[in-house]
């Protein structure tokens, strides 16, 4: 979907008398937008919490190129991953009130 198409279904969308959008082509489609944004959410939350899963394989590699990783030193990943989203989600709800949704 281009740029245009998104700003047309969010603006037709919005209604300020709280009843349903005027045209059910453009709720449909709006609800596609939703679904792949959820589907991306819980892709990328789900790479977050399987890294114990990935940890004992990920320090295995790393370990041919440093023998002295361990565990400890490849749980730091997971432990930047919500520290991250902790300092971004700020930041990003700024973006989003300057340039909009």
């Amino acid at each position: 979907m281009s740029v245009k198409v998104i700003e047309r279904v969010l603006n037709n969308s919005k209604c300020s008398s709280g009843s349903k959008p005027s045209s059910p082509i453009l709720s449909l489609n709006y609800g596609w937008v939703v679904a792949f944004a959820g589907f991306f959410m819980h892709l990328a939350l789900g790479t977050m919490y399987c890294w114990g899963t990935f940890t004992p394989y990920i320090t295995s590699y790393l370990r041919k190129f440093d023998p002295s990783i361990t565990y400890n030193d490849t749980i730091l990943a997971l432990l930047a991953a919500p520290a991250a989203q902790t300092i971004g989600f700020p930041i990003g709800g700024m973006i989003e009130q300057k340039l909009g949704p």
